[in-house]
């Protein structure tokens, strides 16, 4: 027996009701600390006036978001009270702008192109509708912003009023070579150009997007490295539901992409070392003059990790990969595609090992081209108009046949 069991007994104080006594005390202090934390962040104060802006640390308001821009100083916090502003709003310093129930920034008596326009580091913008722009809603070019909350619709899509202007039209939001930035929980529909354009961001995270109805992409753009893009659904866009021309490190997880014209999820030119996992893609490629247009079009397609993905419908692939090395495709279900399936090394060789997928109802099951190098394991296949298509030239082991099952 210990010395303080010893000294528990000599108490008659029970040792477990004594560490259980701790145990509450701990998880009473967390619980405090937490309620601080949360009253810091959602503390009562000086709320605004519907069509006043109002700072939440000097208390004083304006009748105008720029106003009270110009009167801010660094790290401030401005709360703009509900109704319609008809103003395009320039952020040059470190602050958050924050809506109350969300008021509407109302670009058709404007006079200016876009929205908000962030230039400085650290910005915070959240909980506001923005329509009615003859450009996009929010320009970003610096780094660090946080965009959150947002519904974005109705805007013509354009390049910029001034430098940084974008090589694509923007519709929503455009990111100009950023880092750190995070934007969640955006709806952007209705929009000309590309909902979402991002020109150039490192460490980049998207969250919560709905990205629908709009001219070109849902999300796109160009440069992408060590980011994330997950819960994004792009559907009924007029091109791409999300596509990128240059992705390296980064994670495309749980996306829905349905009956955009072309395809559902694009990444494509210079892109290695990418994650696709949890993917549904439906219905997409049915207005594409690009042959392979797809639910998925990987090219080149280097060092993708893929899984988890549902491939259903759509007017020529499921799944595409062409041109690249060191890739990985596991549990993929691609059914009742036009074509084919999952199409390898369709232009290019390819280096793939598939494993646990279900090709079931496409013109073709899979179809591997190109002097590629392909293995499929542990597979289903079945019911195609042709199982498998293997080209000329194709190196390797391509298919285990004693671990795929071929049906009836």
């Amino acid at each position: 027996m210990s010395i303080i069991e010893t000294l528990l007994e000599d108490a008659n104080v029970d040792a477990d009701d004594v560490i259980d006594q701790a145990d509450r005390n701990r998880a009473n202090q967390t619980v405090s600390r937490d309620h601080e934390i949360d009253d810091e962040v959602h503390r009562p104060g000086p709320q605004p006036e519907p069509g006043q802006v109002l700072n939440q640390d000097t208390e004083q308001s304006f009748e105008s978001i720029s106003t009270a821009i110009r009167e801010a100083e660094e790290n401030q916090t401005l709360l703009v009270g509900t109704g319609t502003y008809g103003e395009s709003v320039t952020i040059n310093k470190s602050i958050t702008v924050r809506g109350n129930n969300k008021p509407v920034l109302d670009g058709e008596n404007a006079g200016n192109g876009i929205a908000i326009d962030v230039q400085a580091d650290n910005v915070v913008i959240r909980n506001f509708e923005i329509e009615n722009y003859d450009q996009f809603g929010i320009r970003v070019v610096s780094d660090g912003a946080i965009l959150e909350d947002l519904l974005i619709e109705n805007n013509d899509g354009g390049f910029g009023v001034d430098e940084p202007s974008f090589d694509f039209q923007v519709g929503a939001i455009g990111l100009k070579d950023v880092e750190d930035v995070e934007i969640s929980d955006i709806v952007a529909s209705n929009n000309g150009g590309n909902a979402i354009q991002i020109e150039g961001s490192n460490n980049a995270h998207l969250e919560g997007i709905t990205a629908s109805n709009n001219q070109f992409n849902g999300v796109g753009g160009f440069t992408l490295n060590n980011s994330t893009l997950t819960g994004i659904t792009a559907n009924n866009n007029g091109f791409i539901g999300v596509g990128f021309d240059g992705a390296f490190d980064t994670t495309f997880e749980a996306i829905t992409a349905e009956g955009n014209a072309d395809r559902g999820l694009g990444v494509a030119f210079a892109s290695s070392d990418n994650t696709v996992t949890d993917v549904t893609v439906r219905d997409n490629g049915f207005d594409s003059d690009f042959a392979p247009s797809s639910g998925i079009g990987l090219d080149p397609a280097d060092g993708f990790d893929i899984s988890g993905v549902t491939a259903e419908g759509n007017a020529s692939a499921g799944v595409f990969l062409d041109q690249g090395t060191g890739n990985e495709l596991e549990d993929i279900q691609a059914t009742n595609n036009d074509i084919v399936g999952i199409s390898l090394g369709f232009f290019d060789p390819l280096d793939a090992t598939v494993t646990d997928v279900e090709l079931e109802g496409n013109g073709v099951g899979i179809e591997i081209f190109s002097e590629s190098t392909v293995t499929v394991e542990e597979s289903f296949i079945r019911d195609n108009s042709t199982g498998v298509e293997v080209g000329e030239n194709v190196n390797g082991d391509v298919l285990d046949a004693t671990g795929n099952w071929w049906g009836a």
